[in-house]
């Protein structure tokens, strides 16, 4: 679904053939935005106007106390955007020419091919 608007972005921005034409649109992607709102939902509120009666500003209460309790959730998400990107087959396929550059997911198969029986010595 987002194939064809990945590409056409990638193209314009001229990142065909780089690695970051797979990585920006999984930072941007809209999947981050609705983990993290919902691991945020579980902080108490309680916190936080504990921190605004104490006299701390909104970027206080974000960088004091919000992100430290956030960070179990940004760790998950880091390591589910990984591993769905380390196995993406479509977008590396499509938007890297370049065989150096391409994922092990794409690279793989090529290793675990099994030889051809004329290609296996006579005994």
């Amino acid at each position: 679904m987002t194939l064809v608007p990945n590409y056409i972005i990638a193209d314009k921005l001229g990142l065909l053939n780089m690695a970051s034409a797979i990585i920006l649109p999984g930072i941007f992607a809209a999947f981050g935005v609705f983990m993290l709102r919902q691991f945020m939902l579980s902080i108490p509120y309680a916190l936080v106007e504990a921190a605004q009666l104490d006299g701390a500003g909104h970027y206080r209460i974000f960088y004091r106390i919000m992100l430290p309790l956030m960070k179990p959730g940004i760790a998950a998400l880091i390591v589910l955007l990984f591993v769905d990107y380390w196995n993406m087959v479509e977008q590396p396929l499509i938007f890297l020419e370049d065989a150096f550059k391409q994922p092990l997911s794409l690279i793989y198969p090529e290793f675990i091919r099994k030889p051809k029986a004329s290609a296996l010595p006579h005994r």
